[in-house]
């Protein structure tokens, strides 16, 4: 199980990043078309799909230098996902060795999949990337059920968050959530979604070592 979440988050990952370079590939491509008044399927009539986007070149520009954050907001629920799967399988391995009761995998949410791990095995994962995992799913939470607008659940968290936690979050991620209020926009970029990956891969590689 645990090589198989490797392989589909080092999938997940390239495929992300081939997005995301694809996306600023395409930007400096269509500058050799700046002026132009024809629609992009007229330019370009064999790329597949190129009629769901029918743009002039200007307009298909601004969408594609700005994918990054759409992308990444895409990307962290993606790597979020792959992580619960593969902690559900490791609960799935503690109840057939009798250390986890069924009905508590069963009834319990994702975001409980980790304690109910913890006192299974009598093992605890690392503090500060719990916390940070506990953060990337209340953004995601905001983005999928809040307008991408941050809640009083997110901004409390991050209010208890000490500097070296901000510290490793910004060095991965280039970038902070602290000092977000609530109502404002929670920003995911490329630093969120390399993050999200570093995170989920650090927990699960925690609990195939337990």
């Amino acid at each position: 199980d645990y090589v198989q979440y490797k392989n589909a988050v080092t999938e997940a990952g390239n495929a992300l990043m081939a997005l995301l370079a694809g996306s600023q590939l395409a930007v400096h491509f269509l500058q050799l078309t700046e002026g132009s008044n024809r629609l992009l399927p007229d330019i370009f009539p064999k790329v597949e799909h190129i009629n769901r986007f029918n743009l002039k070149s200007e307009e298909a520009y601004s969408l594609l230098n700005e994918a990054e954050s759409h992308l990444s907001a895409m990307g962290v629920p993606y790597a979020l996902s792959l992580h619960e799967d593969y902690i559900r399988s490791c609960l799935e391995l503690l109840v057939r060795a009798s250390l986890c009761k069924s009905a508590s995998v069963k009834k319990a949410l994702p975001s409980g999949y980790h304690e109910i791990f913890e006192q299974s095995t009598g093992h605890s994962f690392s503090g500060d990337s719990k916390i940070q995992l506990s953060t990337l799913r209340k953004m995601r939470n905001c983005l999928m059920h809040n307008g991408g607008r941050a809640d009083s659940s997110l901004v409390g968290e991050l209010s208890n968050w000490n500097a070296t936690l901000e510290s490793d979050w910004f060095g991965l991620a280039r970038n902070s959530p602290v000092g977000l209020k609530i109502g404002e926009k929670v920003f995911f970029g490329q630093g969120e979604m390399i993050l999200s990956l570093a995170v989920t891969k650090r927990l699960a590689h925690e609990a195939n070592v337990i």
